[in-house]
């Protein structure tokens, strides 16, 4: 599968004082997906001023987007986006590990992975190309 993972721009402490720290989160999932044998494309926001291009999210099959409490917003609107185009939408991060109803009913994300992605976001795309229960994947 083809997969897009996204960390949105951030609005935190860090970025006021101009710190940008890689999404090593997403980067252990890349990996553990390319091992997988799936093809991955991670994109920045937090250095990519010109922000996601919509061709990036149509040609995907998923897309993940990873998020905390002060994202949440900006990761929405990624998944907003993906959904509106038909690809399904997986979110991880710790505010979606608290929020997992509430994001879910916006019916924009598809999934929440809870715990360790890069260990369970194989498994869910695994179950998602055999059509089988995604909540049925072990975390």
């Amino acid at each position: 599968m083809n997969v897009l993972l996204v960390n949105p721009p951030s609005t935190g402490v860090f970025t006021t004082f101009g710190v940008s720290l890689p999404p090593m989160g997403l980067l252990y999932i890349a990996a553990s997906l390319e091992q997988a044998g799936h093809k991955v494309q991670v994109i920045d926001l937090q250095c990519e001023p010109s922000g996601l291009d919509p061709f990036h999210i149509k040609a995907a099959d998923v897309v993940g987007i990873t998020s905390d409490t002060t994202r949440i917003e900006k990761a929405m609107e990624i998944a907003r986006q993906a959904a509106a185009i038909g690809r399904p939408v997986v979110m991880g991060g710790p505010h979606p590990q608290f929020m997992a109803e509430e994001i879910l009913r916006t019916g924009h994300v598809h999934c929440i992975v809870k715990g360790e992605g890069d260990l369970t976001f194989p498994r869910l795309l695994q179950s998602l190309e055999r059509r089988e229960d995604l909540a049925e994947v072990e975390a």
